[in-house]
């Protein structure tokens, strides 16, 4: 029995992931280079087709649509994926850096007891992997609504500047100096990344480029 029909339904809702524009354009001519040479025995798609159509495809809805002929927005733009990716580094730092940061406090502190070095973990370093793990999400979603022209997004950016030079000075009263170094670089080079972002998103042309419509 010819399964083929089952397999490009498949295929096509996976599609859907895909900017409507892309689908209306390319959509076809995608749908018949997967389902090209395919083996007619199969009824869905492989693993790994599923995870990349959905993966590009949410990269494709993330994309800016920001021209280089607008550089300070363009190099802004991408200033937040930079911001994303330093926040995701200081996540995986924050655990890979672990038993040193325990290291630190104990040679600071020798008569540290499980129960408090618990509550430290509980009230502390947990709070600050979700909260990084929210700051990835949160630089993300600043690029694609700055990316699309929203003028609350520059707004926003400010806010989230405020918030997080707060959160650095938290850090530095809370002894980070000390104990965690490297996030404490992460956390500078991050409120430096914002400082040059914001200005860029509050330039001239970047004003004038919030100004314009889309294209539909």
């Amino acid at each position: 029995m010819n399964s083929l029909p089952a397999l490009e339904q498949r295929y096509r809702k996976l599609l859907k992931w895909y900017p409507w524009t892309f689908q209306r354009e390319r959509g076809e001519e995608m749908l018949a280079v997967l389902l090209d040479g395919i083996e007619m025995d199969r009824d869905r798609p492989g693993f790994m087709d599923t995870v990349n159509l959905i993966f590009h495809g949410v990269l494709l809805r993330l994309r800016p649509r920001v021209p280089r002929s607008v550089p300070t927005m363009f190099y802004a733009i991408r200033l937040m994926y930079v911001g994303a990716l330093l926040e995701a580094a200081t996540m995986i730092t924050v655990w890979a850096t672990f038993g040193s940061l325990r290291a630190n406090i104990l040679k600071q502190h020798p008569h540290v007891t499980a129960a408090q070095w618990h509550l430290l973990i509980t009230a502390r370093i947990i709070p600050l992997e979700v909260s990084l793990f929210v700051g990835v999400c949160v630089w993300l979603w600043m690029a694609w609504a700055n990316g699309r022209k929203h003028s609350w997004a520059r707004i926003l950016f400010v806010v989230q500047f405020g918030l997080s030079t707060l959160s650095l000075l938290n850090g530095l009263t809370q002894g980070s100096a000390k104990y965690a170094r490297l996030d404490l670089l992460s956390g500078v080079l991050v409120w430096l990344l914002s400082v040059a972002i914001i200005l860029l998103l509050f330039n001239k042309k970047s004003t004038r480029y919030y100004k314009k419509v889309l294209p539909g």
